[in-house]
C-alpha cells in the first residue's frame, strides 16, 4: 500500500458577512494574500479584498486502499471539502458555491 497525496484546491464565495467577521478579514488580509497561498495539511485561506471570493489550499494524503475503488481523487476533494467546510464554520464565514479541484503529486511531471 503507498500513501498518495494531493493538492486540492476549494474555491467560492463568501455568503452574507456580518460586520465582526468582516472585520476579522479585513483586518487579517495581509496574512491570506493569494501571492503567499501554500499546500499544507491545513486549510490556507486565501481572498480577495473586495471580500467576494476566496481559496482554500489543503494538502490530502490518502493511503492507495482497494476499498476506495480506485477513485483515490474523488476521495480526496471530499475530504477537502469537509475539512473546508469545517474551517468556514468555525470562522463563522457563511460561504456559497464551493468548488474544488484536484491534482496528484505523483502525476505532475516537472
Amino acid at each position: 500500500m503507498s500513501t498518495r497525496v494531493f493538492r486540492v484546491r476549494v474555491s467560492g464565495h463568501f455568503g452574507a458577512l456580518s460586520e465582526s467577521t468582516r472585520s476579522f478579514l479585513v483586518r487579517s488580509i495581509a496574512d491570506h494574500s493569494p501571492s503567499s497561498a501554500a499546500f499544507g495539511q491545513g486549510p490556507n485561506l486565501t481572498y480577495t479584498p473586495a471580500l467576494d471570493s476566496f481559496s482554500l489550499r489543503i494538502e490530502v494524503r490518502l493511503d492507495d486502499e482497494p476499498e476506495l475503488g480506485g477513485d483515490l481523487s474523488a476521495a480526496a476533494a471530499s475530504v477537502a471539502i469537509e475539512e473546508a467546510e469545517l474551517f468556514l464554520n468555525v470562522l463563522s464565514v457563511p460561504h456559497r458555491r464551493l468548488r474544488v479541484s484536484t491534482t496528484e503529486l505523483t502525476s505532475v511531471e516537472y
